[in-house]
């Protein structure tokens, strides 16, 4: 299985999940780093400190010697890095399907298996855009039942899906790249939106962009009911601990007792759930 990681300035957090990484039950994989920068490129803000990307880096390495670092020089921001994690993974190195994952959700030790499992199950499903084993449920869920997925943290996909989401995509990136992500143009993005006739309560970050480009493709996103991971991201660009406590996602129970293999998915359910939350 090849992974991505995505990482910013929030070593705390990173070495955290790469210690969840190495504690896998499935061992075959194959990890990149992709490492944000400290000044932005096209703004001069500082966004982190250099330290902090310096730690980030030396603890990938030291953990995982063997593997690849993409580091940029500068801060491009979240949608340009992510943007270069998805074309080195699909283009460059021609992987037909990745796991991403963020810096900020640990790992049951049973999710990387748990995630192969999903890949044999979905890799030749056109209609599964993303799909993870995180349900941000707050109460124990069902062993094989899926859900509609919350937020894009930590999930599977295929190249073929994602060059699908690309005919929108592409738009918004046109929008939003060349310049400080904090600062980009919001009501561009709403226009866009309009245009294809999206929710404009939907956010205007580069997840809500996604999730926009997967109707557009008639995709669905997926969650297993239970979690096999915990959220820890209380301080981040897109998050507070007031936000993070008023979620829960501290007390959400996590999945240890093995490895999921039954994915019972209504779709036309999860498709509509969907629809409501994302289209007019």
């Amino acid at each position: 299985m090849k992974v991505a990681i995505l990482s910013h300035n929030r070593p705390h957090y990173l070495k955290q999940v790469l210690d969840s990484v190495k504690e896998q039950t499935y061992q075959d994989y194959e990890i990149t780093l992709f490492q944000d920068g400290v000044v932005n490129a096209y703004s001069w803000r500082k966004t982190a400190y250099y330290n902090d990307v310096f730690d980030c880096i030396t603890m990938f390495k030291e953990m995982f010697p063997t593997s690849s670092v993409y580091e940029s020089d500068s801060n491009i921001g979240i949608c340009e890095n992510w943007r270069m994690a998805e074309q080195t993974m699909f283009i460059k190195k021609g992987y037909d399907e990745v796991l991403f994952l963020e810096d900020d959700l640990i790992l049951s030790k049973h999710y990387f298996q748990t995630m192969a499992n999903m890949f044999d199950e979905f890799r030749d499903d056109p209609s599964i855009g993303f799909f993870n084993a995180y349900s941000e449920n707050k109460e124990e869920g069902n062993d094989s039942s899926m859900k509609k997925m919350g937020h894009l943290w930590s999930y599977g996909t295929t190249k073929q899906s994602w060059q699908q989401r690309q005919t929108f995509f592409d738009k918004y990136y046109e929008i939003v790249s060349g310049k400080d992500y904090a600062y980009r143009p919001v009501d561009k993005i709403y226009e866009l939106y309009n245009d294809y006739s999206a929710n404009l309560n939907v956010a205007h970050s580069q997840d809500g962009a996604k999730c926009v480009a997967m109707m557009l493709s008639e995709q669905i996103k997926v969650s297993t009911s239970r979690n096999l991971a915990k959220y820890i991201g209380a301080e981040g660009f897109h998050a507070t601990q007031q936000f993070y406590d008023s979620m829960g996602f501290g007390d959400m129970p996590v999945y240890e007792d093995g490895p999921l293999t039954k994915f019972n998915i209504d779709k036309e359910k999860i498709r509509s759930e969907l629809k409501k939350e994302y289209c007019k």
